[in-house]
């Protein structure tokens, strides 16, 4: 098992597409995950264009919250 933390209003958009798609958040983000990975074809309920840029640099990540 996985659990994400996602941010609030992350959480609301995931939800809303999920809700459009009939499915769960958990699915949305598998399918998500499946095509950052470079396998769309593995997704079960959502379908995404998406791809790995690369990691943010120090100045773009926000601070971890405590």
């Amino acid at each position: 098992m996985v659990t994400a933390r996602v941010a609030i209003p992350v959480r609301d958009v995931l939800d809303e597409i999920a809700a459009k798609a009939g499915t769960d958040r958990s699915t949305v983000l598998a399918d998500l995950a499946a095509a950052v990975t470079g396998h769309p074809e593995l997704a079960r309920r959502v379908r995404f264009g998406a791809e790995f840029l690369g990691p943010l640099s120090d100045d773009e990540r926000l601070p971890l919250a405590m």
